[in-house]
Formats: C-alpha cells, sequence, structure tokens
C-alpha cells in the first residue's frame, strides 16, 4: 500500500479530496493537521498513521481517531521536534495510552 504524508499544517482539502477519488486510503498526518484532516480520511474508509513526539500528543490523536501511530524522537529529527529520544518516547507514550 501507499502512504500519502500530509506535512502542512494547512494541506489544501482539494488535495485530500483529489487522492481519495483517485483510491488512496492510506494517509500520515500531524498534530498540527490531524484534528482537521482524521476525520475526512475516516469518512471515506481510510486508515489515519499519525506522527506524534510526545506522550500528550499520542493521546490527542488517538482521541481523534488515529488508527497507527508513528513515533519520531529526536533522534529522527525533522517536523516532530520531540523532546525525547526514541526509547523515552516508547515508555511515555505506552504509560499514556497504553
Amino acid at each position: 500500500p501507499i502512504v500519502l504524508s500530509f506535512t502542512r499544517q494547512w494541506q489544501r482539502d482539494s488535495i485530500l479530496d483529489i487522492a481519495i477519488a483517485e483510491n488512496f486510503r492510506h494517509f500520515q498526518v500531524f498534530w498540527w493537521n490531524g484534528p482537521r484532516l482524521a476525520p475526512q480520511i475516516r469518512k471515506h474508509g481510510g486508515t489515519v498513521l499519525w506522527q506524534v513526539g510526545t506522550p500528550p500528543q499520542a493521546q490527542e490523536a488517538i482521541d481523534c481517531g488515529a488508527d497507527i501511530l508513528v513515533l519520531q524522537g529526536t533522534e529522527a529529527g525533522g517536523q516532530v521536534r520531540s523532546p525525547y529520544n526514541l526509547r523515552q518516547l516508547i515508555t511515555g507514550v505506552q504509560s499514556q495510552v497504553g
């Protein structure tokens, strides 16, 4: 399966609409766009992969309908800017959400 990653905070809805119309069903979102995009993705039978960097972000992702959590610690750099290395993040997320 192909996963489309929506990394911009205000990704145009038309891009998601086109992707869904073309039968893409797996989407990665972040804490800044997930609350807005996840309901639309799930409404069309899609899978929501949600990238998080803290335990509270993981809880928010689950509360908003994430199907899969993508944990990114400090080793990865980039978009998430986690204050935790991956081992700490895994432990924290397990404590927060099980």
